[in-house]
């Protein structure tokens, strides 16, 4: 499974949406689901499946599915 796809299955779960539906644009506001609650539990599914831990000034700038996959990669998750 790719790197892009495990982020889009986590999303997707933590939101109740199917993976096809979480597109790198995706995210907070703009995605069925994805409110202020969605986003923490987004948040903490992606701790939990990559075993990192956000820093917590970064949590309200991932704002997207393509923030969150470029700090997935900053934090050495991808």
């Amino acid at each position: 499974m790719s790197f892009s796809t495990r982020i889009a299955d986590t999303v997707g779960r933590a939101i109740e949406l199917h993976p096809d539906q979480i597109k790198p644009d995706s995210g907070i506001g703009s995605t069925v689901g994805w409110d202020s609650f969605g986003h923490l539990r987004v948040i903490l599914e992606l701790e939990e499946e990559f075993s990192v831990r956000f820093d917590m000034d970064r949590i309200p700038e991932l704002k997207s599915v393509k923030l969150i996959e470029e700090e997935l990669r900053t934090l050495g998750a991808g």
